[in-house]
């Protein structure tokens, strides 16, 4: 492949969001040689899998793509494995896919149209990642009205169920300037909502050493003209200070919403763990969080190694205690070289299974009674997008994060034009589902 003129590359991005920031730096290196992107995989001239390699079942997601997408593409096409799993298990790839005729690691974003386009038969690029954090700049292919911006990369919290530090490397913080005028371009065209995203977005300037934090690039954020709604995702609950959390109640612009990954409460088992923190702490920061009227969101884990049935009802009364507006649960999973798949008392599939399931009933009864103590308030909402078989505009208030959360339903007949995604009104929610909210545009009338 020399030439690029009227090339076309099929984008596939796996897992979360900050994936997908690779991905679309990795497009931008094709845009800018002349390839288009397509959206139908049999007209690619290069189909390009962003994989994720967190836990197996995103293993197999990644593996059951590049399948699928070897089998539609026309002849001639190349098949590219980029992302976590390629940067993590590249031979293995190589050697058990020969469908796939590149391997890319994480750090190559930039070149990758270049060794595309120059391609002479498979290879594996490859390397470790930088101790320099490289931004890049990007094609925002998400929606017109918010987009995430990636703060950091890597991790040095080393939990002991966590691949990530061994695929990502080391935490590096961005810089503040190139933050900032990512930022303001992005305004510039339109986009009113910034979501900051890292590995722990509370070390943020952990390492750059000149007096940076999450609080003051908070603060600065908060200055640029057209920016209406600033969130933050996965801080860990001992970072997240009583400063940052006085900044949020202060800044209008900051949503008081907060997604702290605690994975479990029981002293013991956060210890082997490898988290910071203790069962005392996070009820000290519940408490901090519920009086300053703050939406949480928190991810669980189930079935670590050792857990016994006591510290899982211990964890279930936690749950049922706090009452957090959205968790997320899932099941432990031996990740390969990490000190937690080599430990002993390893928990029966059946016995994880069951767990999870006691966990995820609990939340939905949590999740329910939360959004029918929101019926007949009124709140400002953004529109995402519209439903048009059923006439619903789909939007979200500051308590909802897109592609996470549940959604605001709103009922539109015989409003008139459709809603334009990005559209804010105030909404009265009128009904509520264990996930989901009802409501109509507010008229003033109650």
């Amino acid at each position: 492949m020399t030439e690029s003129k009227g090339k076309k590359i099929h984008l596939i991005s796996l897992g979360c969001s900050k994936n997908l920031v690779d991905s679309e730096r990795m497009l931008y290196s094709f845009l800018q040689k002349g390839w288009e992107l397509t959206q139908a995989a049999e007209e690619a001239d290069l189909i390009l899998v962003n994989t994720c390699g967190f836990i197996d079942p995103a293993k197999q997601e990644a593996i059951d793509t590049l399948l699928e997408m070897d089998a539609v593409r026309k002849d001639g096409a190349l098949l590219v494995a980029a992302g976590c799993m390629a940067q993590r298990y590249p031979e293995e790839l190589y050697e058990q896919m020969p469908e796939i005729d590149l391997v890319i690691g994480i750090d190559q974003c930039e070149e990758i149209a270049d060794w595309a386009e120059t391609y002479n038969g498979r290879k594996i690029f490859r390397k470790e990642p930088d101790r320099v954090y490289h931004s890049g700049k990007r094609v925002y292919t998400g929606a017109v009205h918010y987009a995430y911006v990636r703060i950091a990369d890597g991790c040095d919290n080393y939990c002991s169920y966590c691949a990530i530090p061994g695929i990502r490397g080391r935490y590096r913080s961005r810089a503040v300037n190139e933050i900032m005028e990512e930022v303001k371009d992005l305004a510039e065209q339109g986009v009113t909502e910034i979501i900051l995203i890292a590995q722990d977005t509370t070390r943020y300037g952990s390492d750059l050493k000149n007096g940076e934090d999450l609080n003051s690039l908070l603060k600065k954020i908060a200055t640029v003209d057209g920016i209406r709604w600033i969130r933050f995702l996965y801080a860990y609950p001992e970072k997240l200070t009583d400063e940052i959390l006085d900044t949020m109640l202060r800044e209008e612009k900051i949503c008081r919403y907060v997604d702290i990954p605690i994975q479990h409460c029981n002293d013991r088992i956060l210890k082997k763990m490898n988290r910071k923190v203790t069962r005392a702490q996070l009820d000290a920061l519940m408490q901090k969080l519920r009086g300053g009227g703050f939406t949480v969101r928190t991810t669980v884990m189930t079935g670590f190694p050792g857990e016994t049935e006591e510290e899982h009802e211990e964890l279930l009364a936690f749950l049922a205690e706090n009452c957090f507006d959205r968790l997320g649960a899932f099941a432990f999973c031996p990740e390969d070289g990490t000190p937690a798949a080599r430990m002993p008392d390893q928990i029966p599939e059946e016995t994880k299974a069951r767990r999870l399931e006691e966990i995820m009933l609990l939340q939905q009864g949590i999740s329910y009674a939360n959004n029918r103590k929101r019926i007949g308030t009124v709140c400002e909402c953004v529109i995402d997008g519209f439903d048009e078989e059923r006439c619903e505009a789909i939007a979200r208030s500051r308590g909802e994060v897109p592609d996470v959360d549940g959604v605001i339903r709103i009922d539109w007949s015989g409003i008139g034009a459709d809603p334009v995604p990005g559209m804010v009104f105030d909404v009265r929610i009128t009904d509520a589902t264990p996930y989901d909210l009802i409501g109509r545009l507010n008229d003033d009338e109650e």
